[in-house]
């Protein structure tokens, strides 16, 4: 083998190992990024400084490099801290759906009910979408009327 050749090959070897330690490194922030800290529930591993929170990086450090699966991990600390420790619990998708369809049907009742008082007061209503006058406020319209039209 040619010294080029050699000098090939050893930069390969370095860029193949140094990305899988770049590939670790994005496994465990991404496990980091799905999981809260356990004493709080209020930050996510990867940003949380407390110690359990330190033991639990190094805990999930461990399991993907003896090659566990981020999922196996996971479910773990599910199993051992509850579907609070989720950034995403199960079932949240499903409660904003419910939340929403909800709103839609309110919603929708109450325009229905709007376009049903409407219609139904149809007929007491002026073609320009005012109210109908009574008899009293005719007479004063009338009467206003006819004193505009004498300023003129």
């Amino acid at each position: 083998m040619t010294r080029s050749a050699i000098g090939t090959l050893a930069v390969i070897a370095i860029l193949f190992v140094g990305g899988g330690a770049a590939a670790d490194g994005v496994a465990e922030k991404a496990v980091f990024q799905r999981l809260f800290s356990p004493c709080c529930y209020r930050e996510t591993l990867d940003v949380h400084v407390s110690p359990i929170s330190e033991e639990l990086r190094m805990e999930i450090r461990d399991r993907l490099k003896r090659g566990e699966a981020a999922d196996s991990i996971v479910d773990d600390m599910v199993r051992r801290y509850g579907d609070e420790v989720l950034v995403r619990p199960p079932g949240r998708a499903l409660t904003w759906l419910m939340f929403c369809g909800s709103g839609l049907l309110a919603g929708g009742l109450v325009g229905f009910a709007l376009w049903r008082s409407r219609r139904a007061a149809g007929p007491a209503t002026a073609s320009r979408g005012r109210p109908a006058l009574d008899d009293d406020e005719r007479r004063l319209s009338d009467a206003l009327e006819d004193e505009l039209a004498a300023l003129d």
